[in-house]
């Protein structure tokens, strides 16, 4: 892969874990959260990266916990 390809690099939303929902808090003990999309990640789940990698190998490095790494040309 040349070093002026583009990668996109996807991990678990942090605000949601992943889920895509996030659940308001409500401090009524008779009352239950109300669940929403997430507003972060848009409900997908994941947030995403794009950032110039000379290789798949080398963005891994940098995202250890990436959900998924892909090249773009």
């Amino acid at each position: 892969m040349s070093s002026t390809a583009n990668t996109i690099i996807r991990v678990r939303c942090p605000d949601c874990d992943g889920e895509g929902s996030t659940e308001s808090y409500v401090y009524e003990p008779w009352r239950e959260g109300v669940v929403s999309k997430c507003e972060w990640c848009c409900g997908d789940g994941y947030v995403e990266y794009k950032e110039v990698y000379d290789s798949v190998a080398d963005a891994r490095l940098d995202y250890p916990d990436a959900t998924e790494i892909l090249s773009v040309k």
